[in-house]
């Protein structure tokens, strides 16, 4: 059991493919945050999660 929940804690990694345009904006974007593009995008994905999440929850779906 222990360790299960030690697996279900670990970060999942992902690659993500952007064109040059994209990656340009968001270096800006986590620059001017002192972020890397990979925080600032596991924070956004966190951040839409969420919101879909709480979206579900609203509608009832």
């Amino acid at each position: 059991m222990a360790d299960k929940i030690e697996e279900e804690e670990l970060v999942k990694r992902i690659t993500v493919s952007l064109d040059d345009e994209t990656y340009r904006i968001l270096q800006q974007w986590a620059d001017d945050e002192a972020r890397s593009v990979p925080n600032l995008l596991a924070w956004l994905a966190l951040k839409a999660a969420k919101e879909h999440d709480q979206g579900k929850d609203i509608n009832g779906k």
